[in-house]
């Protein structure tokens, strides 16, 4: 991809909306488990980050990601506070949040519209 189509197809997400959606989401999460999400499956497949943006290149392997690594590396960062690659927080926070959608499929959630101030 050249420096034109990639300047292009940039694409501005805000952080207050990444809040609200996963707000949205773990609220809906909790009404369909409670507190506790149980997953039956502890590998999945994943792409490393940089690779799943690419499309210049062909497709690349799937790797196997692995669930508890990614739940013990969460808990152990949150309990203990340090320092960490922020993509790589977000790599497991992204692979606690597949493996709660995968016990989730048969489910549909209603989104509110928000609040008309007219």
């Amino acid at each position: 991809m050249d420096a034109d189509q990639s300047a292009s197809s940039r694409l501005e997400i805000s952080v207050d909306e990444l809040k609200s959606a996963l707000a949205t989401v773990i609220g809906a999460l909790e009404e369909v488990h409670g507190p506790t999400v149980i997953v039956d499956a502890d590998f999945y497949w994943t792409l490393f980050v940089r690779e799943q943006f690419d499309l210049s290149t062909e497709p690349p392997s799937p790797t196997a990601g692995q669930l508890t690594d990614d739940v013990e590396s969460v808990r152990d960062l949150l309990a203990n506070g340090g320092m960490e690659p922020l993509w790589h927080l977000l790599q497991h926070t992204m692979g606690m949040l597949a493996g709660a959608a995968s016990t989730t499929l048969d489910h549909m959630v209603e989104v509110p519209a928000p609040p008309s101030y007219a």
